[in-house]
């Protein structure tokens, strides 16, 4: 499906970007990273984890911002995440499946309990992060630099 039918199934609205706003977004992906990080021995497992799972979740919006598009509607977490391998590519799919599963029990150890979430969960979304992070930049960088300061 291409990107501009995910964009009508989904209601997207085109909204132009900034530099600033994308640039902010990555500030805000990397503070949440390093905030995750440096409470490792301080913070829960379920709270590192959440605060893992808005890292990428920004990382997943620099991708749709980049493209003019804005997720606006109920669901909004979902349908950002399901974007990405309609801009990434199609072997990206995996990424969005496993940062819907963190989306699922994010919103469970946000809404509904404690103690959902595991070490290795929380090990396996930082080295996601990480390197997402890493992907997200370097795509900017090729595909959008005129958004990068």
């Amino acid at each position: 499906m291409s990107l501009e039918k995910f964009s009508k199934d989904n209601n997207l609205k085109q909204q132009e970007t900034s530099s600033d706003e994308i640039n902010n977004l990555f500030n805000i992906a990397k503070r949440d990273l390093n905030d995750a990080i440096a409470g490792k021995d301080t913070l829960s497992e379920d709270w590192q984890f959440g605060i893992l799972y808005n890292s990428a979740l920004k990382l997943c919006t620099i991708l749709l911002r980049a493209q003019g598009l804005r997720a606006s509607s109920i669901g909004h977490h979902r349908i950002t995440v399901e974007a990405v391998p309609h801009i990434l590519g199609p072997d990206k799919n995996r990424y969005a499946k496993y940062l819907d599963s963190c989306r699922v029990k994010r919103n469970k150890v946000e809404y509904d309990m404690v103690g959902l979430v595991s070490d290795g969960d929380v090990e396996e979304l930082l080295e996601f992060t990480q390197n997402f992070l890493k992907e997200v930049s370097e795509w900017a960088k090729l595909k959008r630099p005129d958004l990068i300061k």
